[in-house]
């Protein structure tokens, strides 16, 4: 069995026709709490808050012991503001009259998405799947939201669940199948975790030292308070991978522990791959090819910087990660 593992991000919920930028709720937000303590600062500056959860760690560091509790209530409205602004953007989907175009898409994405990289991944992956008596197709979400859930649910009533069967080499049939998709910090329905990914990325040496800070900032450290066991799922998944595919996701230092952890099975096994896809822009056709190996490389070096990959370790699995600027998968419009 070969296990291909999808990371999906908010490019998804972006790429389907949601507004769910950061800037898009920032103004939502600003609009609708106006006094609030947080709103006025992300107003003031919007390169600062690019990442909304790794700037809430870096402010921590401004609050003074006097604006605590200032500080927290705003954080709470903030989150619960986030939840009613997704729940609108959520509600502008239509997948009902999309539902068959939507099906041929996720079937197409899953069995080709890696048909347009570059000639040796992609002969890699082909020769993997040639040796492969059937594919399962995994799915760890970074998004709040329930659309890539809703697309996966139209696309099963659709396709039978061994959506593709065919011969390989070996004469034996070959059969893709889905898991069920693990939503790692939770919807805004169910144990939503917003937050940064270690102590040092908590500015305010109060907070860091305050327990109840920190499980009310970290990640892993909320996930443990939930009692939830998604971190072990996870890394099983991630072990028992031969490929992940990262689509829709900025590869920033929030999700630090993720990036660590891929960056481990790579090394564990020259075999596998890694594939980072971005969505590319409009002008892409008009970049030159130094621009585009140059956006390419900024890519890996996120991955090498947020992984805290030594230069050694990077010489070993470079070689094992392919980017994809203008990703041509997940291609269909639910708005």
């Amino acid at each position: 069995m070969i296990r291909v593992t999808f990371f999906i991000g908010n490019g998804f919920d972006i790429n389907a026709g949601l507004d769910t930028r950061y800037t898009d709720f920032y103004k939502y937000y600003r609009d609708k709490c106006p006094d609030d303590y947080l709103a006025n600062h992300i107003g003031e500056d919007n390169e600062f808050w690019s990442d909304m959860e790794e700037a809430l760690g870096r402010y921590t560091a401004y609050v003074s012991p006097e604006e605590e509790e200032k500080f927290w209530k705003s954080e709470g409205n903030l989150e619960f503001e986030l939840v009613n602004y997704l729940e609108m953007q959520m509600s502008r989907a239509n997948l009902d009259s999309k539902q068959k175009e939507i099906a041929l898409e996720m079937q197409r994405s899953l069995t080709e998405f890696y048909i347009d990289l570059a000639e040796n991944h992609k002969n890699h992956i082909a020769d993997i799947f040639s040796r492969a008596e059937n594919i399962v197709c995994s799915f760890i979400s970074f998004n709040y939201t329930d659309i890539l859930d809703r697309c996966l649910e139209k696309f099963r009533e659709l396709m039978p669940d061994n959506f593709m069967q065919y011969h390989n080499h070996k004469k034996t049939a070959l059969l893709h199948s889905t898991d069920d998709i693990m939503h790692i910090h939770g919807t805004i329905s169910r144990d939503m975790v917003l937050g940064v990914n270690d102590v040092a990325q908590i500015g305010n040496e109060r907070f860091r030292k305050r327990n109840i800070y920190r499980k009310s900032l970290i990640k892993e450290e909320q996930n443990e308070s939930l009692g939830n066991s998604k971190k072990s799922k996870a890394s099983d998944i991630i072990n028992d991978s031969t490929i992940i595919c990262i689509f829709g996701m900025s590869i920033g230092k929030t999700d630090k522990m993720w990036w660590q952890s891929i960056c481990r099975w790579l090394q564990s096994d020259a075999e596998r791959r890694l594939v980072v896809y971005t969505l590319g822009s409009e002008n892409d056709e008009l970049t030159t090819k130094p621009d585009l190996r140059q956006k390419e490389d900024d890519i890996r070096m996120r991955l090498k910087q947020n992984a805290d990959v030594y230069d050694d370790e990077w010489e070993q699995i470079e070689k094992q990660i392919c980017v994809k600027i203008g990703a041509r998968i997940f291609g269909f419009q639910v708005v």
